[in-house]
């Protein structure tokens, strides 16, 4: 059959089933000539199977590869620290106690010195690690565990160290280092150990309780178990940029190592002129004539000899369109992520359109920052719900006692002086509370009003009239304990 025989059985066939007509198709199912092959299998395999433990391990390795030596994604993964949990974020009890709530903080503030296992790191260290390991790997783990004096401590595990065991790879129900019941809960998980080689040896003995561990990801499907990284979608990206960087940087030192250019008749030159020459002029056999030149014009005269010519060379690398073609790439990588290149290269910070992707990147952190406050939450039900048996001050805990805020830091700002105003007009307003402003700054109200308190008393000593920002009545702060009395809860 010819083509136009296929044409024309196929317009009959079209005529006869409505349902087979050309223009009703979804052309992106079809394939065409035109355009390169994309590699894709029919959509029949979940999540865990289309990233599994290699795939997710390969992308994690060179997410890491480019934090360490990408400066763009050292950036990002700065940012998405600063914009998700600042100077680490700010808990506010919110029983129905006052008296508890106070007590409460104080605790918490004291054990927050003392949150890692290992004493070496302070709860707002731990959580900017879990916010940069997060975007990194795609993933963190927050173990609930205990010091050696029984005091609740946590201490944080990389996701290469969850893994499955060699013995339990054909189990259905063990899933790239997790144990899943049939309904898809975790179980529990697998936690390997490094040799001083840093080799990962994991064994059915390193089983531990899913519920003593907090997850921290976000996943993008449906059944998905293990996190990605944040650059998945752009490690191409970030490899064409490095290539073409390292490429652009081997031109340039080639170009410096070439100052000039000597060409002749013949386009050769033996070793023994190169070496009579020394890459150096040829001097004139007219001295008179040389220093007629040298008076008149000044510097040295160069005089070639017949048939060469000399220029200097230059090296217009890398090009304008090389450049806006790296700013294209990285704008790119920034937009896979879902930072906005504005924040990275702040060339300007001004116009509507600036203040819009800030808006919309706020947004995005906002969202990130409530999965990061949603893990600590349980860190902190785990302290506090350990401290109301523990600790005498807090066993006389309400009823609603794990309700508590967790204040986001402050977002992304391109008028701090505007936001700063509108910030006090909802204050006055009563939209807002003292510690939703105060709290973006990593600090208690309590604190805050009375240092403004301490400076109007020293200033009214002092025979000053300072006025610092009244305190509403509604507002009035409970005293804060001492700092010995904070020590009674060790």
């Amino acid at each position: 059959m010819n083509l136009w025989s296929s044409i024309g059985s196929a317009w009959r066939s079209n005529r006869t089933n409505p349902g087979n007509i050309v223009t009703n198709r979804y052309e992106g199912a079809y394939t065409s000539l035109g355009r390169s092959r994309i590699p894709y299998v029919v959509p029949n395999k979940g999540i865990k199977y289309d990233a599994n433990s290699m795939v997710r391990s390969v992308l994690v390795g060179k997410a890491r590869y480019f934090e360490r030596n990408s400066p763009l994604i050292n950036r990002l993964a700065d940012l998405f620290e600063a914009y998700t949990v600042g100077r680490g974020m700010v808990f506010q009890p919110s029983s129905s106690s006052s008296t508890w709530n106070l007590a409460t903080k104080i605790f918490w503030e004291y054990w927050s010195q003392l949150a890692d296992v290992s004493s070496r790191a302070t709860r707002g260290t731990l959580e900017s690690l879990t916010a940069r390991t997060w975007f990194v790997d795609g993933e963190s783990f927050i173990h609930l565990t205990a010091g050696e004096s029984g005091t609740p401590r946590v201490q944080l595990f990389e996701g290469h160290l969850i893994a499955t065991p060699p013995k339990l790879e054909g189990e259905k129900t063990v899933v790239d280092g997790f144990r899943l019941a049939p309904s898809g809960r975790p179980v529990s998980l697998f936690v390997g150990t490094e040799d001083k080689f840093g080799s990962v040896t994991v064994t059915e003995a390193d089983e531990k309780p899913a519920d003593s561990f907090v997850h921290i990801l976000e996943p993008s499907r449906p059944g998905q178990v293990r996190g990605l990284p944040f650059v998945y979608p752009v490690i191409n990206l970030l490899h064409d940029l490095e290539d073409l960087q390292i490429l652009e940087m081997k031109a340039a030192k080639q170009a410096a190592k070439v100052a000039i250019v000597r060409k002749n008749d013949t386009g050769e030159m033996d070793a023994e002129e190169i070496l009579r020459n020394g890459g150096s002029v040829v001097p004139s056999t007219d001295p008179e004539r040389e220093a007629f030149y040298r008076e008149t014009f000044g510097g040295e005269e160069v005089v070639l000899r017949n048939g060469d010519e000399l220029e200097q060379f230059r090296s217009d690398r890398p090009s304008i369109v090389t450049q806006d073609y790296w700013r294209m790439l990285r704008a790119e990588v920034c937009t896979g992520v879902g930072i906005p290149h504005v924040i990275v290269y702040p060339d300007s910070m001004q116009g509507t359109v600036y203040r819009g992707s800030l808006d919309m990147s706020a947004a995005w952190f906002q969202a990130r920052h409530l999965v990061l406050a949603d893990a600590w939450r349980r860190v902190y039900e785990y302290v506090i719900g350990w401290a109301r048996f523990n600790v005498p001050e807090l066993r006389d805990a309400p009823a609603d006692w794990k309700n508590v805020r967790i204040h986001p830091p402050k977002s992304v700002n391109v008028d701090v002086g505007r936001n700063s105003a509108a910030l006090l007009s909802e204050i006055a307003a009563g939209i807002k509370s003292p510690q939703g402003v105060i709290g973006a700054d990593g600090r208690d109200w309590r604190e805050v009003y009375d240092e403004c308190a301490e400076a109007q008393k020293y200033a009214a000593d002092l025979g000053l009239n300072l006025a610092v920002g009244a305190i509403p009545p509604s507002e009035t702060p409970e005293p804060v304990a001492s700092p010995t009395n904070r020590l009674a809860f060790a």
